[in-house]
């Protein structure tokens, strides 16, 4: 039986460094739908780069762009979108994202998250110690990550990941 459920929008969350562009634009693809990424819309409308929107304005309003980009998207149809990693967290949002679409979490292990990013490129982990910072920062926020519709671990080869994403996501849909 199919799930009633079903949105035309796909909601990826997790932590930086967990996959959500790479997978989300793989997932849009196989679906044809479109992609959209919720940091690029953001450095977009404000001519500035993430880590320069948080140097000059702070995460406050860093923050609240974000609450304003989901709900621009929300009218659209056919859509995945890779959100910021810390956007499932603002007061309500997470609730948002489910009530209007599918969301799908990614999470990965400390250690590989920590290999995947480029600190100096990323506002919070940019400090002396940021496997510290990981680790903070997953205790609050993978509880959040691991209440998607799908989870999917992206610690295995991309391949495997595509697969297992895509496999998870044909049985939402079909209520498997």
């Amino acid at each position: 039986m199919k799930n009633t459920n079903v949105s035309n929008l796909i909601f990826i969350i997790g932590f930086m460094g967990v996959g959500k562009t790479f997978y989300g634009k793989l997932l849009a693809n196989a679906i044809n739908y479109n992609f959209l990424d919720t940091d690029q819309i953001i450095e977009k409308k404000e001519d500035l780069s993430i880590q320069e929107i948080f140097k000059l304005k702070g995460e406050e309003y860093f923050r609240a762009l974000e609450k304003e980009v989901i709900h621009e998207i929300l009218p659209k149809n056919n859509c995945v979108i890779s959100c910021g990693g810390g956007l499932p967290m603002i007061d309500g949002l997470f609730d948002i994202l489910k009530a209007n679409g599918i969301v799908i979490g990614l999470i990965a292990s400390k250690e590989n998250i920590l290999k995947r990013t480029n600190s100096s490129k990323r506002p919070l982990l940019d400090v002396s110690k940021p496997d510290e910072v990981i680790h903070k920062l997953l205790i609050k926020r993978e509880p959040i990550y691991l209440k998607s519709d799908i989870c999917i671990n992206t610690d295995n080869t991309p391949s495997s990941v595509e697969k297992l994403l895509l496999d998870s996501y044909n049985n939402y849909i079909n209520g498997f």
